[in-house]
């Protein structure tokens, strides 16, 4: 996925400059990955669902891509399911099995006509309290038909900004623990090369 997102930037130009117009229309998402999907290979994919012509999201009736609703954080709680399965994300699924889905940062919730790397809101604290985020991504590494279907454990999350594919909170691994979310647990794995993660929260 990395090396698909450099190569549609180096094809492309900057990630700002796409031709995606956000104003929080479901259809930005599947503009998005539009960019990336010349260079994956996909063997599903979820675009049925174009540019709605109002804001908000619907739930992605189009879509046969779903996040599972048995999906948990790493301490077992329910992941809420429903916010991800709408016309808010692209859906597809790798020939490796691996099942992806992703959207355009929400520039702060601020309507734009255009993409926006953007500089407040979604996850902006931390590496990237300054902004940005790009784009938002999730892969479950063994695809939304096999389990555990747990963040942490075979979902991990992963940012894209103007300078590639990070992941998200990348050194920050305070809820990266077994009672904790997972939602930190990229950047733990990238560290440590490894899913023993800590009993107790550092």
């Amino acid at each position: 996925m990395s090396k698909a997102y450099n190569r549609a930037i180096a094809d492309n130009g900057p990630v700002d400059s796409w031709d995606i117009p956000h104003n929080k229309l479901g259809g930005s998402a599947i503009l998005y990955a539009d960019y990336l999907k010349p260079y994956l290979n996909i063997i599903k994919d979820c675009n049925e669902t174009g540019l709605t012509d109002s804001g908000g999201y619907k739930a992605d009736t189009n879509c046969s891509i779903k996040v599972p609703d048995d999906t948990h954080y790493l301490n077992g709680e329910t992941w809420k399911t429903s916010d991800y399965n709408t016309t808010q994300y692209a859906k597809f699924i790798l020939a490796d099995g691996a099942s992806a889905w992703l959207r355009a940062s929400n520039g702060g919730a601020t309507r734009y006509d255009h993409i926006v790397c953007n500089n407040g809101g979604d996850f902006a604290v931390g590496d990237y309290k300054s902004g940005n985020i790009c784009g938002l991504l999730w892969v479950d590494v063994n695809g939304f038909d096999r389990g555990p279907n747990r963040m942490g454990r075979d979902i991990f999350n992963f940012i894209f900004t103007p300078d590639g594919l990070k992941a998200i909170f990348y050194g920050q691994d305070d809820d990266c623990y077994i009672g904790g979310s997972g939602w930190r647990c990229s950047a733990w794995v990238l560290t440590h090369g490894n899913t023993r993660y800590p009993s107790k929260k550092s």
